[in-house]
């Protein structure tokens, strides 16, 4: 590909309907060798660059330069092609050129009259300018060696703040997934969207109920649902439902009265199902999440009773191993991830009672602990991470919000839900939690709609109606390219 070609930089093989198409000196082009053809592509989103470098990670092109500042010696700016050739202003808390667009004009123009402005006005600035900086994303050599020795910087807590927030995401890769700060969300493309997605369950309407293949998923940000390709397979309930990556894993569950082993994968780009691989031991209502990259799946009910169990998926390889089994065997429990480990609350011991203990695994260590409490008594209730605390939301004939600090080792009462909810699902998206779909009862009704958890106000909100009421659904969070319209 060559960018940025004008008029005498053209080379000489350069044909005279390519000079037509490319007096633009901003111009993208591409060659196929296969068919010695150029094909035009999106211009350079801006003018009189040069000196630039261009470099492709994948199927996207990335240009980066050098920027001078008054506050940071270089940051890197970079500009992606996507896959279609056009040039992205991807939709992210980042404005097109973050080091300057978020910016008050007197910070923009602190490199032009330095000497005038105060240092505290500067410093001021400094901590505005990072604040709209991915300085997560930036090699740890950089950020530890220029960045952190930078006399600004060291003279800002909030700066210091910054840096350690991007210090903490590379010495901590496992915790990664629950640093949710504008630095750390992944930018979407044009078109791709954070969405929720609704897997299967059981629809109820009245006294009549049944299971259903739908999948469905939710841009929060319009609030609009759109359908996905259905389950593969009729009267299967009491599944496990992740997302890694941008793909949904369904692992286990029963149909016809035969607890299964299998595990499919819904594939985003490609929008099908497709049988993955099988699990060592068949299971149903039991946990699955995702920790380091791969799947765990834990506890359940198998062939002969609770299922003490627990086994990891690698995706990449297609292999599953066993590791340390559960001290407590359960199922329908409360399962996350926080702070590098992984913790099963409550759910349903042998004796079909609710099994009131915490149990911890280290995968560091391979090894559990646990400790019973009166006060973990939930069952057919989901749990998620969110800024470091542990989320057990409903539970049977319950609407009540469980609070665990992991660090503190605490539990307490957060603000009730509007609705009992049993065998709901939950996930978090943007800084929020949703809680989706539910059973008020065993005999019902059904829920047919969500409500969200907003930290700050530390309420819940209900939210527009789902497609249908269901429950003993899968629900994940993965980003997907929704067509317009």
């Amino acid at each position: 590909m060559i960018t940025g070609c004008s008029g005498g930089d053209r080379p000489s093989w350069w044909t005279p309907d390519d000079r037509n198409e490319s007096e633009d000196p901003h111009s993208c082009h591409m060659f196929n060798p296969q068919i010695n053809k150029w094909y035009p592509l999106a211009s350079l989103p801006f003018y009189d660059r040069e000196f630039f470098s261009v470099v492709s990670a994948g199927d996207n092109i990335y240009l980066s330069e050098k920027w001078l500042s008054s506050c940071l010696t270089a940051l890197p700016s970079c500009v992606d092609f996507g896959r279609d050739g056009d040039m992205r202003t991807e939709r992210s808390p980042l404005p097109p050129n973050p080091l300057r667009a978020s910016l008050p004009p007197s910070a923009c123009d602190a490199g032009k009259d330095s000497e005038s402005e105060s240092s505290c006005e500067v410093i001021g600035h400094a901590a505005e300018l990072l604040a709209v900086v991915r300085l997560p994303f930036i090699h740890p050599s950089y950020l530890l060696n220029i960045v952190d020795n930078e006399e600004l910087i060291k003279s800002s807590e909030a700066c210091r703040d910054l840096v350690n927030e991007a210090k903490r995401y590379h010495m901590l890769p496992h915790a990664r997934q629950e640093m949710q700060t504008p630095r750390t969300r992944p930018r979407l493309s044009a078109g791709v969207a954070e969405v929720i997605v609704l897997v299967g369950g059981r629809q109820m309407i009245g006294m009549n109920q049944r299971t259903l293949t739908a999948v469905t998923c939710l841009n929060p940000q319009i609030n609009k649902w759109y359908p996905l390709a259905s389950l593969p397979f009729y009267d299967r309930e009491f599944f496990s439902v992740v997302s890694a990556g941008d793909n949904i894993y369904l692992s286990g569950g029963m149909e016809a009265g035969v607890t299964l082993a299998d595990v499919w994968c819904y594939m985003s780009l490609l929008d099908n199902w497709n049988l993955v691989s099988r699990m060592i031991v068949p299971r149903c209502r039991h946990n699955s999440l995702v920790y380091d990259g791969k799947i765990y799946t834990i506890g359940g009910l198998g062939l002969a009773g609770n299922v003490d169990h627990v086994e990891r998926y690698d995706t990449i390889i297609n292999q599953w191993e066993t590791v340390a089994a559960l001290p407590k065997p359960v199922h329908s429990a409360a399962a996350t991830v926080c702070g590098g480990k992984i913790y099963v609350f409550g759910g349903v011991n042998e004796a079909g009672r609710a099994a009131g203990v915490l149990q911890s695994y280290v995968p560091q260590t391979n090894t559990w602990s646990f400790i019973e409490s009166p006060m973990i008594d939930n069952k057919y209730a989901p749990a998620v991470t969110l800024n470091g605390f542990i989320f057990i939301l409903g539970g049977a004939y319950a609407r009540a919000t469980t609070i665990y600090d992991p660090e503190k080792g605490n539990i307490k009462a957060g603000p009730n839900m509007n609705h009992s909810r049993q065998f709901c699902s939950a996930v978090v998206v943007d800084g929020k939690i949703y809680a989706t779909g539910g059973i008020v009862s065993s005999e019902g009704p059904a829920l047919g709609n969500m409500e969200s958890y907003d930290p700050k106000s530390n309420t819940w909100t209900l939210l527009p109606n789902m497609p249908c009421p269901l429950f003993r659904h899968g629900c994940v969070v993965i980003k997907k390219y929704i067509q317009s319209g």
